[in-house]
């Protein structure tokens, strides 16, 4: 007699563990993935820089499944973005920023200007919630942008070196010569 109910104590045990995971396990699982993963909440981004003179592609874009990707040279003029990149809430805050501060967000489109000649372009995609979906160009001056267009670059720029600095700073250093 002092196995059953020792038994039946272990049964409600587990029981109510599987119970109660599966109440927490759904709201645990929907706060993750909800969480604003793109600057100023958008679904999906695709920002391609080509200079079609010097024939330098970058491609940057925040895939539907909230994943980051950047892309270079042939691969990213044909679309391909395969490499991760890292972006934490700092990047987020700063690119949804500076989104703003550009115009990219507004109701009416992006305050830029496309009066550029030079052969350095920036085909941007936006989507989300209340934007809809918004494409534009921006031509470079040149092959300089403007300043606002300039530093949303950037910070994709230091995030890819960001990337790149720690696969460097994981390699054996050489030895002095001598």
């Amino acid at each position: 007699m002092t196995g059953r109910p020792a038994r039946w104590a272990l049964r409600s045990v587990v029981a109510a563990a599987v119970i109660a995971v599966g109440l927490v396990g759904p709201s645990g699982c929907s706060t993750g993935p909800s969480r604003d993963l793109s600057p100023a909440g958008l679904h999906s981004v695709r920002i391609l820089d080509g200079d079609f003179e010097s024939g330098q592609f970058l491609l940057y874009e925040r895939r539907t499944d909230g994943s980051w990707r950047f892309g270079g040279g042939r691969d990213a003029m044909a679309g391909t973005a395969d490499e991760s990149l890292p972006l934490d809430e700092a990047d987020r805050r700063k690119l949804a920023a500076l989104m703003a501060s550009a115009g990219w967000l507004e109701a009416g489109g992006p305050a830029v200007s496309d009066s550029g000649t030079g052969p350095r372009t920036l085909e941007v995609t936006l989507a989300g919630p209340g934007l809809g979906r918004r494409d534009f160009v921006v031509k470079a001056d040149g092959r300089r942008f403007d300043g606002s267009t300039s530093a949303i670059l950037d910070v994709f720029g230091a995030i890819v070196e960001r990337r790149y600095r720690s696969v460097l700073d994981a390699l054996p250093a050489a030895a002095p010569p001598g």
